[in-house]
């Protein structure tokens, strides 16, 4: 991206101007990370982009099942498009599990539910990440930052951490260089 003539990290103009929460992963770098949070601050205490619509609140309840895919090529109304917004990836386990409740294919409560997902919601605590490195902090889990229908951490509190990865050829075998 270009910005009066210089290059432009399109993920810290998008922090920096509040249309996302930071979302971190155990493969950043502390500068990555660091950086990213400065910025999403200013985003909060200037009240930018979606900072004023973060909402601790993640309930079954308060999901709204008519909302609706708009489809490719939709045209965005951010004036319709106002409410709250919570962290991403509770509210992509809040819909599977609202969906999967209303088709009677689990029971219990959110809460239930996100501790059955822990092989992959491992998280770490950015604080002990930056300072402890991956290997030596401590490993947390998603559903320990959902109490009573209330998340308790910060966007930026969390570094998620990854999956390893292989890359695949056109048939499926690994890709050597």
């Amino acid at each position: 991206m270009q910005a009066g003539g210089g290059e432009q990290d399109v993920n810290n103009w998008i922090a920096e101007q509040g249309w996302a929460f930071p979302a971190f992963y155990s493969s950043m770098s502390e500068q990555e990370i660091t950086t990213i949070v400065g910025l999403a601050d200013h985003a909060y205490q200037e009240d930018l982009g979606v900072w004023p619509h973060l909402n601790d609140r993640i309930r079954a309840a308060d999901f709204d099942l008519s909302l609706v895919y708009r489809g490719k090529g939709a045209a965005p109304n951010p004036v319709a498009d106002e409410g709250s917004v919570v962290l991403p990836k509770l509210f992509r386990r809040l819909a599977a599990y609202v969906v999967n409740r209303k088709a009677k294919m689990v029971s219990g409560t959110f809460e239930t539910y996100l501790r059955s997902k822990r092989s992959s919601d491992a998280v770490h605590l950015t604080e002990e990440f930056l300072s402890q490195g991956a290997a030596a902090a401590p490993l947390r889990f998603l559903d320990e930052f959902v109490q009573g229908g209330l998340t308790t951490v910060w966007p930026e509190e969390l570094v998620f951490r990854e999956k390893p990865s292989r890359v695949v050829g056109p048939g499926g075998g690994p890709v050597t260089f």
